[in-house]
């Protein structure tokens, strides 16, 4: 139990529920259907949270790729936020076949 509780406030996981989790773990039965409807819950919102933090990864590995590119343009005038393929030659092609191809 101490594990797990370790691991969800290692995810940001709120102190209410890391309370609420380890009530119904401690006084639930294994039959408790109130028990499966929170765990459930709690699965849904680690799905939620591993999707969000796949979609972080993905910015910042294109975030990375521009980086890595914008390094060989001589001058760079501007900020990251202002790139765009229309407007910046730093970009170059950052598809994802070529970023993971120059790691």
């Amino acid at each position: 139990m101490l594990e797990l509780v370790r691991r969800a406030r290692a995810l940001d996981m709120g102190l209410p529920e890391v309370k609420e989790l380890v009530h119904w773990a401690s006084t639930g039965t294994c039959d408790d259907l109130r028990l499966h409807e929170v765990l459930h819950r709690k699965l849904e919102d680690v799905d939620q949270r591993i999707a969000a933090l796949e979609h972080l990864r993905q910015d910042l590995q294109r975030l990375e790729g521009h980086l890595t590119t914008s390094q060989k343009e001589a001058i760079a005038d501007h900020t990251v936020l202002e790139c765009s393929p229309e407007t910046c030659n730093c970009l170059g092609d950052t598809t994802e076949d070529k970023i993971k191809t120059e790691r």
